[in-house]
């Protein structure tokens, strides 16, 4: 029977193929994840409301219970 003897090339393959692939692999997660993370952590916050500023204003004691019904029945007729 014929046998072929493995070349250095071959053996270079086999031992370094493997851990070459896995941290392909692992860059690309790394990566991934770093990308992911910047997009989560730079997004612009989103803007309060009319009705979302003014129940601020009122929880933070700025304005009095009648000022925020009467804004709040204001800023909902107009919005209708």
């Amino acid at each position: 029977m014929y046998h072929q003897a493995f070349t250095t090339w071959d053996l270079l393959f086999f031992a370094f193929g493997p851990v070459i692939l896995c941290a392909s692999v692992m860059s690309a997660a790394a990566l991934g994840a770093c990308c992911a993370a910047v997009r989560t952590f730079t997004r612009p916050a989103r803007s309060r409301t009319a009705e979302e500023e003014l129940f601020h204003r009122f929880a933070s004691g700025e304005i009095g219970d009648e000022e925020y019904r009467s804004h709040r029945e204001a800023l909902r007729s107009v919005s209708r």
